[in-house]
């Protein structure tokens, strides 16, 4: 019982001794409302946190009382003038106290509380506490009062197997569940309690979730009354057995519906509520496009009322200003009569006169805060003064749609998302895998076979690695466990081995989580080996422009020397020209000099860089200039064969690029 009541959010609890008052335990609730961290409260004693009148201390400090016993209720203030209603109960532990409490600021939000009071002025209420499972952790005096049993005889005790009979003990276990589950509860809740002799008394109750600090739900709390003794006129306001069990139904039905039947099941509880409240038609609106348009999703019309859903779809809101706004502040629009709404609702007068509508009642749904739509009754053939049965019957009607649409809306979503990315992994160019926290493949989409020609299912199940070059093994297995720590990973290259040769894969992975708390990777994998070929004929391409461009620079300084060559050459001929010994040296150099101008020309062409000047070639010349510049720079082991037609050959085109395509063909070859 102590560290639930210290683990809830709802209550403040402090947990105190009474032989010297001194403050044992704190709960972050009792911190927050008095304004003190929970360090400094365990330093000080009960009596300088809170005023306790003299008999109570008295009462406390005699230690007569038996564990689970209440000491008081009563309200406290505190010195900012905050008034609390709070409790002392004696603890298991000998001079162990705990002090429950709340503010009264927040029991203004209970609904029924004014209500209650309409009808009996002093009324004396019971309270408990229970946790997720329904065992009582908590129970007031008054609560044992009413069912006959001592408080120290109720904690422990399973709240529905104590209080109801066999037959009512599923179906209220079953929507104590159903509220768990979908984090919902109604404003109030009638039950039929099975007292310690036997006898059923019939009991009210506001319940509302316990939260720890993570807003979780560990349990309900409860504000309950015995309306066995209230007159006939409160029955009628508070008592409907019928009411109970419809309620009971819907909520069962809401429990274990599949999505797919959620609009059946909600046309069925619209026919439910309806005869029940013996209206003529109920239905359900929902909004859509931030709440600029509404329409009537679910319709259930009595027998000769003619049904509205078809002219009721895409309906601007802004057509009915008064309605929306008090929509837009999650009230309730009660109309009486329509005949008699006042002028600044014209619009929504005639709106509803054209659908022969005298009364109606409408309850606002929301979802965390959110208006998503409403819920309505029409009376359609006489005026109808609607009751509270009928607006809390709306109310809770009302929150269990919101649920039900919220879960239906989220799994909707879900398949949606599973069917997209279904898509993605099936169409995917790229290899997407899952491994499994021991780098085995899980999972492999189609792309897999795409690039490695090989069938996935013959590698489900086996290590990763195994696709992998030997030498980026390592490398994976770093990245492998970096990313199951959760590491950022970049992108990397990976090697991996294919039926036609090796592949390189650009990969990326994300720590991705598996059934019971276990982690795995995600992993998408792009082949870039066309990528990383082209990358390297463009480097390629890059160094053979810079060796043209070099190519240029030597055959300019070549040039020049064979100028100065020809120059010196020209003079000696002039002047040896009677000397016939000499002729042939002289010779020889005129033809090197012309040799290495037709060499200096072919590495200038090779290097030149403009605009195709296309002009008609002779293809023989033209291979045979070529062939003459590579056997001036290439090894003498190189052989070149000439094999040409007979017949010439012209062609229309550019002289350097025909020079360099027949390069790059001997380079090539």
């Amino acid at each position: 019982m102590k560290s639930f009541l210290l683990e809830q959010e709802n209550l403040g609890t402090i947990f105190f001794n009474s032989r010297d008052w001194r403050i044992q335990e704190v709960n972050h609730k009792a911190s927050q409302m008095l304004a003190v961290s929970q360090d400094q409260l365990k330093k000080k004693r009960i009596p300088e946190v809170i005023s306790l009148p003299k008999e109570i201390l008295l009462q406390i400090k005699n230690n007569k009382l038996e564990p689970d016993e209440t000491v008081v209720e009563h309200l406290f203030f505190l010195p900012n003038h905050t008034i609390l209603m709070g409790l002392i109960v004696k603890a298991a532990q000998e001079n162990y106290y705990y002090f429950m409490f709340f503010s009264l600021e927040e029991t203004k939000k209970q609904l029924f509380l004014p209500q209650l009071r309409f009808f009996i002025k002093d009324i004396h209420f019971a309270g408990l506490l229970m946790d997720a499972r329904g065992n009582l952790m908590y129970a007031s005096q008054k609560f044992s009062k009413i069912t006959g049993y001592c408080t120290r005889e109720l904690i422990g005790k399973n709240f529905f197997k104590t209080f109801f009979t066999e037959k009512n003990y599923k179906l209220y276990y079953q929507q104590f569940i159903f509220f768990l589950k979908n984090e919902f509860i109604p404003q109030t809740m009638q039950f039929p309690l099975r007292r310690k002799n036997g006898k059923t008394v019939q009991t009210l109750w506001n319940l509302k979730f316990l939260l720890n600090t993570k807003n979780e739900i560990i349990g309900v709390s409860g504000i309950g009354l015995d309306i066995g003794y209230l007159t006939i006129e409160s029955q009628r306001a508070f008592k409907n057995e019928k009411l109970e069990t419809i309620i009971a139904n819907i909520a069962s039905m809401f429990a274990q519906v599949p999505t797919y039947k959620v609009d059946a099941s909600i046309n069925k509880t619209l026919k439910m509520v309806g005869e029940y409240a013996n209206v003529d038609r109920s239905y359900v609106f929902i909004f859509r496009d931030n709440q600029q348009i509404m329409q009537n999703t679910h319709e259930w019309c009595a027998e000769g009322i003619e049904p509205q859903i078809e002219n009721l779809q895409a309906v601007p809101s802004k057509i009915v200003p008064w309605w929306m706004k008090f929509l837009l502040k999650h009230e309730i629009i009660h109309i009486p009569r329509v005949s008699e709404l006042p002028p600044e609702a014209n619009s929504e007068k005639e709106i509803l006169q054209a659908q022969d509508i005298q009364s109606l009642i409408v309850v606002p749904m929301v979802d965390n805060e959110e208006l998503i739509g409403f819920i309505g009754f029409d009376s359609v053939r006489m005026p109808k003064y609607w009751a509270n049965e009928d607006i809390n019957l709306l109310k809770i009607v009302s929150s269990i749609f919101v649920s039900s649409l919220k879960r239906k809306s989220t799994e909707l979503s879900l398949a949606d998302s599973e069917r997209k990315y279904r898509t993605l992994f099936n169409t995917a160019p790229d290899l997407i895998f899952i491994l499994n926290p021991e780098a085995k493949i899980e999972s492999l989409n189609p792309a897999f076979t795409a690039i490695t020609n090989q069938k996935v299912e013959e590698w489900i199940g086996r290590p990763f690695a195994e696709l992998l070059a030997t030498e980026d093994r390592k490398l994976f297995e770093n990245r492998f466990q970096n990313c199951l720590k959760g590491k950022f990973q970049k992108p990397y290259e990976l090697k991996i081995k294919t039926a036609d040769g090796i592949r390189v894969l650009e990969t990326i992975c994300s720590p991705v989580s598996f059934s019971g708390n276990k982690k795995g990777v995600y992993g998408i994998a792009r082949d870039i080996s066309d990528r990383k070929m082209l990358e390297e004929n463009l480097r390629h391409a890059e160094r053979m422009k810079s060796v043209g461009l070099l190519a240029g620079g030597i055959a300019h300084d070549f040039n020049n020397i064979l100028g100065i060559i020809h120059g010196n050459y020209t003079i000696i001929k002039e002047q040896l020209n009677q000397r016939v010994d000499l002729q042939t040296p002289l010779e020889s150099i005129r033809q090197a000099v012309e040799r290495g101008k037709t060499l200096v020309q072919n590495l200038l062409t090779f290097a030149r860089k403009k605009e195709p000047q296309y002009e008609i070639l002779d293809l023989h010349q033209e291979i045979k200039n070529v062939i003459n510049l590579l056997r001036q720079t290439t090894p003498k082991t190189i052989k070149f064969q000439l094999h040409l037609s007979k017949e010439p050959i012209f062609i229309l085109s550019d002289q350097i690029q025909i020079h360099q395509m027949l390069l790059n063909l001997c380079l090539n070859a």
